[in-house]
């Protein structure tokens, strides 16, 4: 079987966990741990004493602060809706000062400032949450996300037992260094897939979607009722969307939490992608010395201007003459990419254009905010973390990524594309399938970015809605 498998990105490698039979139970512990660390680290950006969730439009940030644990889906005061995709842009707050961007679709109401009381409480949430690949942003998902949550409130359309849900929620969050969202500060790693499922973590967390203190099957667990139903905050479940490096998050997110998870679909990736345990010491070598000899670049010791606050080392970014020539360099460098990769222009587009900002301007986590480029046509640079083109520190072996698939207990719906990411490893591909055997396991038309394509979108998103239906 041909199969498109970016999931840890080119340049996710190495750190060995010793016991890979408690792998997921180590990532669960240590991610509980981080959330209810009593001395939450005040780093500029956050701390706990004025821990809140942001409301923004896309182009302005609105004065709407609204405490982490509120009901999202019942905001109290105005909320500016994106023009485009009618959704909203949130930041939410990490406990190590990150803050997590977030592209957000809510169930209607006749205002977004509607009484709470009118919300749609007949109805369980139905909750999806969006990742990204690697160096994309929250804007692969802008026709994705939006149809999926208006068809989902419409039943789907398949068969007599559809019904509609008007309490659908669906939030495409983005990694830190991608997109809006903090870039990590100049003294830690920029990409550890378990990090980003940490992030993911965190951001279910503050929106009240999850309990971090929900146990699992195997736990005491008195989150349930005298019938065995879940009663914790995260009744219903989260549905996980990923792309590319993305379905290693939600893998590694639904194995270390498998009550809060109730159906995973993968977009063209298997998960964590396993690397050679003999291999070991040549990965550490190379990301010790790109780190090193990047760091000297990127946070000169000479430069007294250099605040290291984790986002200067973007002023070191490459600068296109405008938004276009941009956007015609993300085309062609897909082309460059393993197999007949391409990604059309409104594709480009869309992710060029949010994650892009004027050349002039500095990456601000706290003013990370849509340009229009309807007015603006000068020079452009990409807003990403220059330091995830690094190696990586981590990476799993295929045991590891074994135990991962073994540990994951809902459906799973693979789809991958015609044209999209080769598999570089047979036995990974056997392992997925022998271990996770997808409900759904499907080749489309398209590439790489098939859910981003206006030309081949609409039959993945059928796929997705049948599936979830």
């Amino acid at each position: 079987m041909r199969m498109g498998i970016y999931c840890s990105t080119r340049t996710n490698i190495l750190f060995s966990l010793s016991n890979t039979l408690l792998v997921s139970g180590f990532l669960r512990r240590s991610a509980r741990e981080v959330v209810s660390a009593a001395d939450y680290p005040s780093r500029g950006l956050y701390s706990r004493a004025s821990s809140r969730l942001c409301f923004t439009s896309t182009t302005t940030f609105t004065s709407k602060r609204i405490e982490s644990n509120e009901n999202l889906a019942s905001p109290s005061s105005p909320l500016s809706l994106s023009p485009s995709d009618g959704s909203m842009d949130l930041r939410i707050p990490c406990s190590d000062g990150i803050q997590i961007a977030a592209k957000y679709w809510k169930p209607p109401s006749s205002s977004p400032s509607a009484d709470p009381s009118t919300a749609p409480k007949t109805q369980p949430p139905h909750r999806i949450v969006c990742l990204h690949g690697w160096l994309d942003n929250a804007a692969s998902f802008h026709l994705l996300a939006p149809a999926i949550h208006s068809r989902l409130m419409l039943g789907g359309g398949y068969g007599k037992s559809s019904t509609s849900n008007q309490n659908i929620h669906v939030l495409a969050l983005e990694n830190p260094g991608h997109g809006h969202s903090s870039h990590k500060s100049p003294d830690g790693p920029t990409q550890l897939r378990t990090e980003y499922a940490l992030y993911l973590s965190e951001a279910l967390i503050s929106l009240g979607w999850v309990d971090h203190d929900s146990k699992t099957n195997n736990d005491d667990d008195k989150s349930k009722d005298g019938n065995g139903n879940d009663t914790a905050l995260n009744s219903g479940g989260i549905t996980l969307i990923a792309h590319s490096a993305g379905t290693a998050d939600a893998l590694i997110y639904a194995a270390a939490f498998p009550e809060h998870v109730n159906k995973v679909v993968l977009l063209d990736g298997l998960g964590p992608m396993p690397q050679k345990t003999e291999d070991v010491s040549k990965h550490i070598r190379n990301a010790f010395k790109h780190r090193v000899s990047s760091n000297r670049a990127l946070y000169p010791i000479h430069d007294t201007n250099n605040n290291n606050d984790g986002n200067s080392n973007n002023k070191n970014a490459r600068v296109y003459s405008n938004l276009d020539r941009a956007i015609s360099l993300r085309m062609k460098t897909a082309t460059l990419l393993p197999g007949k990769q391409y990604i059309s222009r409104e594709a480009a587009t869309a992710i060029v254009s949010r994650g892009s900002i004027p050349a002039a301007q500095e990456s601000n986590p706290q003013e990370n905010q849509e340009v229009d480029f309807s007015t603006y046509t000068g020079p452009v640079k990409f807003r990403h973390d220059q330091r995830l083109h690094w190696p990586s520190l981590h990476y799993f072996t295929h045991d590891q990524v074994n135990a991962i698939y073994r540990d994951v207990q809902c459906p799973v719906c693979l789809l991958y594309a015609v044209d999209g990411w080769p598999s570089p490893d047979a036995g990974n591909v056997e392992s997925f399938e022998a271990i996770l055997k997808p409900v759904v396991n499907k080749q489309l038309p398209g590439s790489h970015h098939f859910h981003a394509d206006p030309d081949t979108v609409e039959a993945v998103i059928d796929e997705i809605v049948r599936f979830l239906k």
